[in-house]
């Protein structure tokens, strides 16, 4: 209703300006340089379009925007590890609550990632066919690392050896998935 209204008012102020173009002291000018005539609608269908474009172009803009933030979601929610780990290290946490935490973080990224997909196939169609699996294939290695036996065993101790390990492969994924923002803004 909104545009219909706006394409109302501005074909009226069109005809009030021809109207206005044709009348010379209140009467009619049959002089009139067409050129002019034809550069006012020329103008006007130019301006419709651009209209049409910018707001195509604002709705994509809000999309990638999303798709963005739920990237960076995923970023923060990876980061949280490290601070489930150091609550383990400093003996705040037990093994199996660390453990049920780590699931449960893993689990919401698992929900961010089918949300990224979703609204990639819905809106990107092309990028989505291209990177269809680009943020599992990301984070799947730092998913089987951190969930693998060394983490689930019933005798895990902290190591700094496993805690660097940690920090080298929470880098590596939180890098790629910046990459991975930067690659599908350009692409968007």
């Amino acid at each position: 209703m909104k545009y219909c209204w706006n394409i109302i008012c501005f074909v009226l102020g069109i005809i009030v300006t021809v109207i206005t173009m044709t009348l010379h002291k209140w009467q009619w000018d049959y002089e009139v340089n067409i050129i002019s005539l034809l550069s006012v609608f020329v103008t006007a269908i130019l301006a419709i379009i651009v209209l049409y474009l910018s707001k195509k172009i604002e709705k994509k803009d809000i999309i990638r925007d999303l798709i963005v933030s739920d990237i960076k979601d995923l970023c923060k929610l990876f980061s949280s590890s490290s601070e489930i780990l150091n609550k383990f290290e400093q003996k705040n946490t037990n093994l199996i609550t660390m453990q049920k935490e780590i699931r449960l973080m893993f689990h919401r990224a698992e929900l961010i990632i089918d949300r990224v997909n979703k609204e990639l196939e819905e809106s990107f169609t092309m990028y989505y066919k291209s990177n269809k699996d680009l943020i599992l294939v990301i984070t799947s290695p730092y998913y089987k690392w951190l969930t693998g036996e060394q983490l689930y065993c019933d005798n895990f101790t902290m190591t700094e050896g496993f805690m660097k390990e940690h920090e080298t492969r929470l880098y590596k994924v939180i890098s790629d998935l910046r990459v991975s923002i930067h690659k599908f803004v350009k692409s968007a």
